[in-house]
């Protein structure tokens, strides 16, 4: 078997760099980027594609507030339960669980937000 992986192992680096590098990249030290310019532009795929992307993402997010919204509203019931039934241990868990869906699900209706701001100042 080691017979087998020892071309692979003895290989150098630069031997893997020429065998998998265009040799004009190569022969002018590598400094040529060839996606200079390139920006992504969905246009080609048409109007109807640009408006609906933008309902599937909301309507995406959407379902994601309500399953948030769910599990925290299960987390405060089943603390009210247990706080009703003077069960401390399991009233602490339970907080615990109301904590982070509650941290869940500010996250999730907050995400809009910094991805805005994110692109606003990467945009200028």
């Amino acid at each position: 078997m080691s017979a087998l992986l020892a071309p692979v192992i003895n290989m150098t680096t630069s031997a893997v760099i020429a065998a998998h590098t265009p040799s004009e990249v190569t022969a002018k030290g590598a400094n040529i980027n060839p996606f200079d310019g390139v920006k992504p532009d969905p246009s080609w795929l048409g109007d109807n594609f640009t408006t609906q992307w933008k309902i599937a993402l909301g309507g995406v997010w959407f379902l994601f507030i309500l399953g948030s919204a769910f599990f925290l509203l299960k987390a405060v019931s089943r603390l009210r339960h247990f706080k009703n039934a003077k069960n401390p241990q399991k009233a602490e868990a339970a907080k615990g669980e109301v904590i982070g869906t509650s941290l869940m699900t500010g996250g999730i209706i907050i995400v809009p937000a910094i991805f805005g701001f994110i692109l606003n100042a990467v945009n200028g």
